[in-house]
């Protein structure tokens, strides 16, 4: 019974000392993103959408029910392909992969509502991290039942 407990512990110990070092390294990660990410918008997308989002050439991209309508994936996807028939080049192969994710992290952290400051995860990241969790947790029963 006493191995049992202290399997229990040492098991939970390191499953939140994992989760606490993910966090914080996603955090800086985060904030590492935006700030490259400022850089970005300034040297590529500011001369069509202002430097405060405000548009001009290109449209507004300040307006918070706007971008947390569309979402990080599809706002992603916009960066990369472009928008037909408008101004809006295509940004796949002009910026790398890393600038095309820091600069729209830099502009859902400055200009939509539902972006959580500090995570920095893409959809299918976070199915990593459940599937993670349910790894861990079936672990933790199998310690408790055996």
């Amino acid at each position: 019974m006493m191995r049992r407990k202290t399997s229990i512990i040492l098991i939970a110990t390191v499953v939140l000392s994992l989760f606490a070092a993910a966090g914080s390294v996603g955090a800086v990660n985060f904030e590492e993103s935006v700030a490259s990410g400022a850089k970005v918008y300034a040297d590529n997308c500011a001369s069509c959408h202002g430097a405060e989002g405000d548009g001009g050439v290109g449209p507004a991209l300040n307006k918070k029910s706007k971008l947390d309508a569309l979402g990080l994936e599809k706002f992603k996807h916009t960066v990369e392909a472009g928008v037909e028939g408008t101004v809006m080049p295509a940004w796949k192969g002009e910026l790398s992969e890393e600038e095309i994710k820091d600069v729209v992290h830099y502009i859902y952290a400055e200009w939509a509502d539902f972006i959580i400051v500090g995570l920095e995860m893409w959809p299918w990241e976070i199915t990593y991290v459940v599937v993670g969790i349910i790894w861990a947790l079936m672990g933790m029963y199998y310690v408790i039942r055996v």
